[in-house]
């Protein structure tokens, strides 16, 4: 999209790459909001999936992010970051400013299986905090 800016990682070590506003918006207290980004994604199908999550900035603020997996394996849709604003102020969002990231897994697909019973180990006879003593 025009004027959008290219996800990039913040440093050599980050896992995600920073996702940033495509305009000036504010997020009312108490209320929804969502963000474009100007990205467009095609994801290779059941092979990776890409998942959104909060910059601890916004974090601080009172902006959560409401969905934080995405599937654009078909359908080359735009990032739109969904933010709730829990504060009881209301959250300005700048033009080109960075909002979320976004990471990207391997799509794991295990099969599933009932059974009656579960194989005994140690961790699942003592209930929670067992292990700790």
């Amino acid at each position: 999209m025009e004027n959008a800016i290219l996800p990039s990682y913040a440093t050599e070590g980050s896992a995600g790459l920073d996702l940033f506003s495509l305009q000036d918006i504010t997020i009312s207290s108490n209320s929804f909001g969502e963000v474009s980004t100007g990205v467009k994604l095609f994801l290779p199908h059941n092979r990776i999936i890409a998942e959104i999550r909060s910059r601890s900035s916004l974090g601080k603020k009172g902006l959560i992010i409401l969905t934080n997996h995405f599937d654009f394996q078909d359908n080359g849709q735009e990032v739109i970051v969904k933010f709730f604003n829990l504060s009881k102020e209301d959250i300005v969002i700048k033009t080109n400013e960075r909002i979320a990231q976004i990471v990207f897994n391997s799509l794991l697909r295990p099969e599933i299986e009932i059974r009656d019973m579960l194989d005994k180990t140690v961790r699942n006879q003592g209930g929670f905090g067992s292990t700790g003593k």
